[in-house]
């Protein structure tokens, strides 16, 4: 009998959802910030907080929050297609959110499947790169439309760039490899002997090579070309050509906008390099490459730390300069410089653009030179030039903030939080900072993300192994047949493939052999692998704490209910879950099934395996198998390939079906192979498929029946738990946050009051130009943070927010509006007003009062008690706007103040030549 109920596949398969306000999925953010064209404002995904943060640059050295747009979940890059119009993309959501800033809300949404990383605009045409499927999708920028597909050749192409004339686009292949692969036990020669004495043989072991290496030709059918940055003809969206060995993780983009040069930040990994004590301080290369794009291009790399004595350890000298892991990079051409955001040392690297050489730096935050203060790390992440100004905006995530360098002085001028609220717990953000900080090793190059790329994998093998090491004993005793023939770990272990760490919790002992019995047990790596010291316990608990909660994405090639597919007959997801649970018996060993070792939903027991029983030269862990979709794009044949390694612990298997074609697979029957194959390949991930599922309701789509029916499912789906739905925007004229309420299948709202809706009652509201909102599924316990209570403090956002009162004088520019920026709360350093449709270049001011009114005089209504009011002088910019600060302080004391704010403009349309905004009431909360 076949499984087909979507009520016992869910049972079977799904992982026990989260069910907290913020789950930790470590989206690496591509370029993160960008400004307009014109420099007015900047723009920034807040990766963790799910909004875009608008800056107002009317003073550049002094950036002025002015809103923060709840968007899809997991921001991780922006472009903005007018200082009115940003595109978000968002990495957890597979989706880019059309922005309006005017009306502070998402009013168009793009589905691209899967991972989206950054967006650019080309001849009238939007790119986004589809970085888990290798390709480039692409859209009309105006109408939205879909236009078509670019396929490139390379695993995970993220960050994007045009051309000056904007007749290219440049997609960079961020696991782009370097051209290695590795060699099977099987044909690898034997091991070198241990330089340990002690040691017996090391157990025979692949061994890593270049693929183009002649003395393996024999045993290498394939090539690797390495392609690193794919050329995209913007008009018939072809690629042209690629550039080469630029890099091995390739992590930002910056174009030369007179000479079209590429700027591209990369590590470039010394995989090929064997044994632990060899690689000990110096795994990686921190490099920045220049690519010419002339009819003969050239690729040239700079090494980035170029001084550094790697046999010296520690290296106090290479601590203080050292510019680790480049994650963004901006092309000065006046003054001929380039800046490296050193995500991993907190400096800004300036960089001669005529030679390569780096001129000087900026330390990001208050630890120079040899200071180690991880929980205080800012990590640089990306960095924007201003287009007149000597300023440059430099986005900091681990810190969550925004640093604005003056360029002539080379100092850190200004830094603020991106955002107001940040919903990433204390602790869990501390701990993260152990993942990034290369000060940490020995000699400040490399970090534990130099390879676990934002947690995840660098797509390689390494041979850590030691010659001079010592046999490990095995770990706590297993249960029969787990217990079989278990012997001490040898120290010679071979290639490993990077493991990601998404997914670490309640998995068992850790690694790919599975010797190390919890994460806190990696600290030796600090020393041995990256030169420096080992963690305090405190320290380590932090970070194990982090790194062991980082969640899984959604499978991408799953159904968005969670069921599976039962076609096609011989090879379908149903039947695969069928036969993995079917029992097959070992002889000796029992009767067991997929399911005893793979044990869902994880995919592993935890337990170790022997080498007899897995017919293998080492025993090994039973891995966990969420991530198999990722591991493709390595096939043992002939032609090129894009990665050199796939499955198993050393990648040398370069599909599923040849992993089942193991001799330890033989028990099963061959006939059950492919189905067992098609449902590995949708395995649930433990994060149901529709978190970051979008749709916006509008009068267009209201009635549209795919519309209606992916409605249905996002609300059938939050009956089951797989997702809280949010709905934000704007209903009756009011921006609005709403959560579904599964029991009564209504809309709950984030002001008190106001409804809740029945779905009917939007859709009708819809229908009449009344409501516009952006549905959204999120991560369960999520909802009600994302939609009614942003700082989780028990009061409703609406209860929380500044409130209009009174009637508007229109003027030249429609009706003018005073908005604030973000919630009144004791202690917003960022408070402040935002005001919009005055006549552009003309003077208003500001009036701020302890009270309200309701005075007739000189055409307008005076909404501010006149006797308290200070008045605040005021010229609107070119586009009508104006804003002004007015931090709240940290004291409590402020809790409850009431304050009173209008804006009056001169106008020669208004009524006696004056326009003027309603009232705003702002009451200071906790």
């Amino acid at each position: 009998m076949k499984l087909r109920s979507a009520s016992v596949l869910l049972a079977a398969l799904a992982a026990p959802v989260h069910s907290q306000g913020f789950v930790n999925y470590e989206c690496g953010a591509t370029p993160p910030v960008r400004l307009s064209a014109d420099g007015t404002r900047v723009f920034v995904a807040d990766t963790v907080g799910d909004h875009v943060s608008v800056f107002d640059l009317s003073d550049p050295s002094r950036p002025f929050l002015i809103a923060e747009i709840p968007v899809g979940l997991s921001p991780v890059s922006v472009q903005a297609r007018s200082r009115d119009e940003v595109w978000v993309v968002n990495q957890l959501s597979d989706s880019v959110s059309v922005v309006d800033v005017p009306s502070r809300r998402v009013v168009a949404t793009l589905r691209v499947v899967d991972e989206p990383s950054d967006v650019v605009f080309a001849a009238g045409k939007a790119f986004v790169t589809a970085a888990t499927r290798d390709e480039v999708q692409v859209f009309d920028a105006t109408n939205h439309a879909w236009l078509g597909t670019v396929e490139v050749f390379g695993k995970d192409p993220r960050a994007l760039a045009t051309s000056p004339d904007g007749s290219k686009v440049y997609a960079v292949v961020q696991r782009s490899g370097n051209g290695t692969t590795v060699l099977p036990d099987s044909v690898a020669p034997p091991p070198p002997a241990p330089s340990n004495p002690q040691l017996p043989p090391a157990p025979q072991q692949g061994l890593i090579v270049r693929a183009d290496d002649p003395q393996w030709s024999s045993a290498v059918p394939y090539s690797l070309p390495d392609h690193d940055v794919a050329e995209i003809d913007a008009a018939s969206l072809t690629v042209t050509r690629y550039f080469d060995a630029v890099g091995t993780t390739n992590t930002a983009i910056a174009v030369h906008p007179t000479t079209g040069e590429l700027w591209v930040t990369n590590l470039e990994a010394r995989n090929l390099v064997r044994f632990e004590p060899a690689l000990r301080g110096h795994a990686i290369d921190s490099r920045l490459t220049r690519i010419t794009t002339g009819p003969t291009p050239t690729v040239t790399a700079y090494d980035l730390n170029p001084g550094i004595d790697y046999s010296v350890l520690p290296n106090a000298q290479a601590q203080a300069t050292a510019l680790a892991e480049p994650f963004g990079v901006a092309v000065d051409a006046a003054s001929g410089r380039v800046f490296v955001a050193a995500h991993g040392t907190d400096r800004i690297g300036v960089v001669d653009a005529a030679t390569g050489a780096v001129l000087d730096l900026v330390v990001v935050g208050d630890t120079p030179g040899v200071v180690v203060d991880t929980r205080n790390k800012r990590g640089p992440r990306s960095v924007a030039l201003h287009p007149s100004a000597s300023r440059l905006y430099v986005v900091n995530a681990l810190s969550g903030t925004l640093a604005v360098v003056d360029t002539q002085a080379l100092a850190v001028i200004d830094e603020q939080p991106i955002a107001t609220v940040d919903p990433m717990p204390a602790w869990m953000r501390e701990g993260r900072k152990f993942l990034y900080d290369s000060k940490l090793s020995g000699n400040g190059t490399m970090s534990c993300a130099s390879c676990h790329i934002d947690g995840d994998t660098d797509g390689l093998a390494w041979d850590l192994g030691n010659p001079d090491g010592v046999m490990e004993s095995q770990l706590a005793p297993q249960p029969f047949p787990f217990s079989f023939g278990l012997q001490a770990f040898h120290p010679m272990k071979g290639p490993l493939a990077t493991q990601t760490l998404r997914g670490l919790d309640n998995v068992g002992v850790l690694h790919w052999r599975g010797d190390r019995a919890d994460f806190q047990s990696f600290n030796p790596t600090f020393d041995e692998l990256m030169g420096g010291a080992q963690l305090s316990s405190q320290d380590m608990n932090s970070f194990a704490a982090f790194a062991t909660a980082i969640a899984f994405p959604p499978n991408p090639n799953q159904l968005l209910d969670r069921t599976l597919r039962t076609t096609p007959t011989q090879a379908n997801e149903a039947d695969g879950l069928q036969a993995y649970n079917n029992p097959v018996s070992l002889g000796a060993l029992g009767v067991l099934t997929c399911n005893v070792c793979h044990t869902l939903p994880t995919g592993t027991n935890g337990f170790i395996v022997s080498a007899s029983i897995l017919q293998t030269e080492q025993q090994m862990k039973v891995a966990q198998l969420r991530n198999m979709y990722r591991k493709t794009g390595f096939e043992n044949v002939p032609g090129p390939q894009k990665s050199g390694f796939g499955f198993t612990h050393d990648g040398s298997v370069d599909s599923l079906s040849n992993f089942l074609d193991l001799p330890v697979f033989n028990p099963w029957p061959a006939q059950d192979m492919d189905d067992i194959v098609a449902f590995l390949e949708v395995l649930d991930t433990g994060t149901a498929p529709l978190v970051g599922f979008e749709r916006v309701l509008t009068q267009a789509s209201v009635n549209d029946p795919l519309f209606v029916q992916d409605v249905q499912l996002m609300q059938s789906r939050a009956q089951a738990g797989d997702i809280d739905l949010v709905a934000r925007g704007v209903v009756d004229g009011a921006r609005l946050g709403l959560l579904y309420d599964p029991g009564s299948g209504l809309f709950r709202t984030d002001v008190p009051g106001v409804g809740p809706f029945a779905t009917a009652t939007l859709q009708q509201k819809a229908q009449a130009g009344a409501a516009e909102l952006q549905l959204l599924g999120v991560t369960p316990g999520s909802g009600e943070r994302l939609a009614r209570d942003r700082d989780q403090d028990g009061v409703l956002d609406g209860a929380e927010a500044a409130t209009s009162y009174g009637a508007t004088t229109p003027g030249c520019s429609g009706a003018p509006t005073l908005q604030a920026n973000s919630e009144p709360f004791v202690g917003n350093a960022q408070f402040g007003f935002a005001m919009e449709n005055a006549q552009p270049n003309l003077v208003g001011a500001l009036a701020l009062s302890l009270g309200q009114a309701q005075l007739p005089a000189l055409g307008v209504q005076v909404l501010v008690d006149p006797v308290t009011a200070a008045l605040h002088t005021t010229t609107a910019d070119g586009f009508g706007g104006g804003v002004h600060r007015f931090p709240l302080a940290n004291t409590p004391a402020l809790s409850g103040f009431q304050l009173y704010a209008q804006a009056i403009w001169l106008d020669a349309c208004g009524s006696e030549l004056l326009a003027a905004t309603p009232g705003l009431a702002v009451t200071v909360r906790p």
